[in-house]
């Protein structure tokens, strides 16, 4: 039991409802906050008595589902002076998605490769965009021209989202 003890993490807290310090491991001995008494051997203690020295162990939370753009944090704890225990809180917030560079000329290449060149350049030509096109110097993912001319492209070319996919893992930077 006590090398469980020891893995643990706990939280001090005087008032039992707000952190007075970062997750650590647990001291060897504590006071209690009522009677000022030194208790030594917390490791060995109940969870109550290692609570009246303000002392909470740390246990998870429920833990609500995330999506790949998203990301969990710990939004607050939630102290439990009977039991002892302070439950972690989680929430979710937005992650930005990684942004991902790509060489224009890798990506003729792989747009030659596939023999879709030819087609890329009228398309290009055709809308307008040539001084663009040459005025680039990499294509960004997190670029909105460059996303807009890739649906684009992509449906002008019956292009499937596997098929942008080699395209643009051949071209990354």
């Amino acid at each position: 039991m006590i090398s469980v003890i020891l893995a643990a993490l706990f939280i001090f807290s005087s008032d039992a409802s707000t952190p007075g310090s970062a997750e650590r491991a647990l001291p060897s001995q504590g006071r209690n906050l009522t009677t000022g008494e030194v208790v030594v051997g917390l490791h060995a203690s109940t969870p109550l008595v290692r609570a009246s020295c303000g002392w909470f162990e740390v246990v998870d939370g429920a833990k609500p589902p995330v999506s790949d753009n998203e990301e969990l944090y710990v939004s607050g704890y939630d102290f439990n002076a009977a039991t002892g225990y302070v439950t972690k809180e989680y929430s979710k917030r937005s992650r930005p998605l990684p942004v991902h560079q790509y060489s224009k000329l890798r990506c003729v290449a792989a747009l030659k490769n596939l023999g879709l060149w030819d087609a890329t350049k009228a398309w290009i030509i055709e809308n307008g965009l040539y001084d663009e096109y040459l005025a680039a110097q990499d294509f960004s993912s997190d670029n909105e021209y460059f996303l807009a001319g890739k649906a684009a492209l992509q449906q002008a070319l019956g292009l499937s989202d596997e098929e942008i996919a080699v395209i643009l893992q051949e071209a990354e930077l």
